[in-house]
């Protein structure tokens, strides 16, 4: 089993004259002895692993295939061991409540995962990108302005406006790309995972998408991103 290495940059506080547009305060994330085997394996996946985010703190994650990058990204999201069936050992944590085996929903609501393929990440249910952006804020119960709100700002901070009432499988890899992210960022997560963010995007999208984490942690959010 390889080892995944971590490089961090802190962005404490917010910027100047940026006003505040979260509902709650900026939380702190945490890894603490995480230990994964999918059932089947003889060797485990991720091996005693602790990692710290601060709030508005980046850490990036790089390593060989098969060195556990996606592991931790699921397993930071709450995915394993839920949803990917695995033996797990040690905590993952936002402000000191537990990501592993928590609620569903209040889970989805603190931490953020984008998955390396677009697909993974579409409802499939809805026609347009606008709809698709809306869909989890409508089941939140967020009221329709600052649902509009939401998806506006990000949509243009994304360089995705023109995008939005057009069907999200009729997109480019990229564009798409661009939606999914923009769909885990207006649910307003506390700690905001990506896995492989950039393998689908063009090196303009790679520097919007770049530009976009950074003012995201401007606003104290956690950002952990496996390359």
């Amino acid at each position: 089993m390889g080892t995944p290495a971590a490089g961090r940059e802190g962005l404490p506080g917010r910027p100047a004259g940026e006003p505040p547009d979260r509902a709650a305060p900026a939380a702190g994330f945490s890894v603490r002895g995480l230990t994964v085997r999918y059932h089947g394996r003889d060797t485990d996946a991720l091996g005693g692993i602790d990692l710290r985010l601060e709030p508005g703190e980046r850490v990036s994650v790089a390593g060989r295939n098969g060195a556990g990058k996606s592991t931790l990204a699921l397993a930071a999201a709450g995915l394993i061991p839920r949803i990917v069936r695995a033996r797990v050992e040690g905590s993952v944590e936002v402000d000191g409540e537990p990501v592993l085996g928590a609620d569903p929903t209040h889970r989805r609501h603190r931490v953020g995962i984008v998955f390396p393929s677009p697909h993974n990440q579409m409802s499939a249910t809805k026609f347009t990108v606008r709809e698709e952006l809306a869909f989890g804020l409508e089941n939140l119960g967020v009221p329709r302005e600052e649902m509009d709100g939401r998806i506006d700002r990000v949509m243009a901070d994304l360089g995705i406006s023109h995008l939005a009432e057009r069907y999200p499988f009729h997109l480019s890899g990229g564009e798409q790309q661009r939606v999914a992210i923009a769909s885990v960022l207006v649910m307003g997560s506390d700690v905001l995972v990506l896995d492989e963010p950039t393998a689908q995007l063009d090196p303009a999208g790679t520097a919007a998408v770049a530009e976009l984490l950074e003012r995201e942690a401007g606003r104290g959010i956690a950002v952990l991103v496996a390359e």
